[in-house]
């Protein structure tokens, strides 16, 4: 198994050797750095197992231009910054598909009920889940209504009302749906939409 030191020594051979930097050119920008390093103190670094003190492990990491824990083969704080930045670019494309996904229910479910209504399937259910959902919910919407001197609530303000309670999951499509229920009322100029 390999010794940080060897590790160290390992890393400082191959940056100096990448780099195209001779012992005496590397000295010399150790010297730069402020650190006082004979070329053969290089030499026995990066063969004999001479210990590098903690100020010539940070100088070399300056000349060589790398984060001073991958001298000894630890992971870098830009590595986890770029590991960190490659998860919030899945993550952000990972949310763009759920809201495509989103949108293409809505729209699906949108489409059912326009098709449910056209139909005649919808109207029916709607006014029985409306009086189930206002018998349910009697006493809030009486008084959502008077907080708000509202008076008689409509099909589509009950929706919304209880949808922003959490007890209704898809208000504009019911909304929608009773809307279309009392335009067709509206133009054939009876209650029963016939």
């Amino acid at each position: 198994m390999t010794t940080p030191e060897e590790k160290v020594a390992d890393s400082i051979g191959q940056h100096r050797t990448a780099k195209g930097l001779t012992y005496e050119q590397l000295s010399a920008l150790m010297r730069v750095e402020g650190v006082q390093i004979h070329p053969s103190a290089i030499q026995k670094t990066e063969k004999s197992g001479r210990k590098p003190t903690i100020s010539e492990i940070t100088a070399y990491a300056s000349v060589f231009g790398v984060p001073i824990e991958s001298l000894w083969g630890g992971e870098s704080r830009s590595v986890g910054v770029d590991v960190a930045k490659a998860d919030l670019k899945y993550l952000t494309e990972l949310r763009q598909i759920l809201n495509d996904v989103r949108d293409r229910y809505n729209f699906n479910l949108s489409l059912f009920a326009s098709s449910a209504y056209e139909n005649g399937m919808i109207e029916e259910y709607l006014e029985k889940e409306m009086r189930r959902f206002r018998e349910a919910n009697a006493e809030d919407i009486e008084a959502y209504a008077s907080d708000w001197s509202l008076g008689e609530m409509t099909d589509e303000q009950v929706a919304d009302f209880l949808f922003s309670k959490k007890r209704l999951t898809h208000p504009t499509v019911i909304a929608d749906a009773l809307r279309k229920v009392t335009d067709q009322r509206a133009r054939t100029g009876d209650g029963n939409g016939e």
